[in-house]
């Protein structure tokens, strides 16, 4: 019997979008026999595998603020990020608590980097939120997770779509939604975050392009997020419209064609 797997794409608030095309997607009767993700793919997949609702997902992001999820350090050397992490740890804890990736709904996995070894690591089991924990630690903007001498951060790094772990996985169908497909020329770059977010953007953008050209998914989903800015969750229901309104409109097409 053939496995679908959903592969789902980091890039910041944008990502409130794969809430939105998971709900297209539901209507559709689409099911999933696997979920990959990295970065907020990782997180909002973790959420649907472990048994969340669209609804409480949304609720979850709707409800998210600059000042609940971002505490940021004096020290910025100590803590290796702008961001300690602590509230997001908060956060991640009171919606997995001590569950593991074991205990999912629907088999869970997600991506992060190493940086000692400089390797890729796939979390498919353990602990929930340490496992996203690592796969959402941006670079020089979140702390990373630090444990037994060994730095995990975003996998959004080398990753953006997890679509060779999806077929180690054994999926043999993949439907990737990619918040990050298009860079916004127009933006204007200002400021240190910014600069670092176009950074990793520019490097994120080539190596998706080259590992897409290899692991081709049966179906790709991009919602229109250039305009989006990916520090900004006030705007997180516009943003879950954007990834419902383009999954509806994109799935009736496939339905015509």
């Amino acid at each position: 019997m053939s496995k679908t797997a959903l592969v789902l794409s980091s890039g910041g608030a944008k990502g409130i979008a794969h809430i939105g095309a998971i709900q297209a997607l539901e209507e559709k009767g689409i099911k999933f026999d696997m979920i990959l993700g990295t970065s907020i793919g990782s997180l909002v997949g973790g959420a649907y595998a472990y048994g969340l609702s669209v609804q409480e997902m949304k609720e979850i992001a709707f409800s998210l603020k600059k000042n609940s999820i971002m505490d940021f350090s004096l020290f910025f050397t100590k803590n290796k990020g702008l961001i300690k992490g602590k509230k997001i740890d908060k956060l991640l804890h009171k919606i997995f608590g001590d569950a593991k990736i074991e205990d999912c709904k629907i088999p869970f996995a997600c991506v992060s980097n190493e940086l000692v070894s400089g390797e890729s690591v796939t979390f498919n089991s353990g602990y929930l939120k340490r496992a996203i924990r690592a796969s959402i630690s941006i670079p020089s903007l979140i702390s990373p997770l630090i444990e037994d001498g060994k730095i995990y951060v975003d996998g959004g790094v080398t990753n953006r779509l997890a679509l060779r772990q999806a077929k180690e996985m054994g999926a043999d169908k993949i439907i990737a939604v990619d918040v990050l497909s298009e860079i916004d020329t127009s933006a204007k770059i200002k400021g240190p975050i910014s600069v670092m977010f176009r950074s990793l953007d520019c490097i994120d953008h080539q190596v998706a392009k080259a590992k897409l050209e290899i692991y081709k998914p049966d179906l790709l989903i991009c919602p229109n997020t250039t305009k989006v800015d990916p520090t900004n969750f006030k705007k997180a229901k516009e943003i879950y419209e954007i990834g419902y309104n383009y999954t509806k409109e994109f799935l009736n097409g496939i339905e015509k064609i």
